[in-house]
């Protein structure tokens, strides 16, 4: 759902859009601009922290993965990316949350990524194929 990514939704909004779809219907969320279109990952907490409380639990078991989306302009910083790799919540209210990250820069095309992706148990949605992996200096 586009909507989320460009502000906040009522609790009621969500409860609506769970009872009004078939039992096996399942919503993916895009997260709010605010958390990923940002110089620094690191101070997303406050913009993830109001995203989930703003009554997406209210999809109960319809509520799928959690898109986060950034900016075609962003580039992969591993120290940068893993910082908002950490502020991800496994669990909300008991609730387990699934995250996928959508990066449009080809500087992700980086092994580190992936290593990170796996690390934080992450999805990756690419917005356009990325050929190679180039290997990250260790």
């Amino acid at each position: 759902m586009n909507v989320t990514f460009y502000g906040s939704q009522k609790p009621a909004t969500f409860a609506k859009w769970h009872d009004e779809t078939p039992d096996d219907f399942m919503f993916s969320l895009k997260a709010p601009r605010y958390a990923t279109h940002r110089r620094v990952l690191a101070e997303a907490g406050d913009s993830i922290e109001r995203f989930f409380a703003s009554g997406v639990l209210e999809l109960q078991n319809k509520l799928g993965p959690v898109n986060w989306q950034f900016a075609p302009t962003k580039q992969f910083d591993p120290d940068d990316f893993e910082n908002l790799l950490k502020l991800l919540p496994a669990k909300v209210q008991g609730k387990a949350i699934r995250h996928t990250v959508e990066v449009r820069h080809e500087s992700f095309a980086d092994v580190a990524f992936v290593k990170l992706l796996r690390k934080y148990k992450t999805a990756v949605w690419w917005w356009r194929a990325i050929r190679s992996i180039r290997r990250s200096p260790t």
